[in-house]
């Protein structure tokens, strides 16, 4: 019996120690989020303000379109709301992302912005980085997204 009592006892120490290792893993994991095409880098404080962000990339064959759009949602009415995009190509040279568009909207007292752009583009691979960014009185949050590459042949 006292063998028994000794196997739970340490079942309970162990399972508890467990649990409070696994929530300080979570805790202390980065602030990235990766969803089916945008990759999201949330602000240590990202939670008040923030609802949702997103960014996106497509490019149309049949119009040789690159259409890019993005939008900042905030859980309630702040004093600003705004959305920076870049839409940037990959130069194969210099093995570097250069900007080549700009797109950026801000609101006041307002929930959320939306803004898009299509681009006649050359073939090439594209990608867009978003900067959201929420202000309410003396706090700001922010997150940046980018998207996964597209190719425009």
């Amino acid at each position: 019996m006292r063998k028994l009592v000794a196997m739970i006892l340490c079942s309970v120490c162990f399972l508890s120690f467990s649990l409070v290792s696994f929530g300080e893993e979570i805790s202390s994991e980065s602030n990235n989020i990766e969803l089916e095409n945008t990759r999201i880098n949330r602000s240590k404080r990202s939670a008040d303000y923030i609802s949702s962000t997103d960014c996106e990339i497509d490019f149309y064959y049949s119009k040789g379109k690159l259409v890019v759009s993005g939008h900042t949602k905030a859980y309630d009415n702040v004093d600003n709301v705004s959305i920076l995009i870049y839409v940037q190509k990959y130069d194969e040279s210099s093995r570097k992302w250069k900007n080549i568009y700009t797109i950026s909207k801000n609101e006041k007292n307002s929930d959320s912005i939306r803004c898009s752009q299509s681009y006649t583009v050359s073939s090439g691979k594209y990608r867009a980085q978003s900067y959201h960014e929420l202000k309410e009185g003396s706090s700001t949050e922010t997150e940046r997204n980018t998207t996964k590459t597209i190719k425009a042949n």
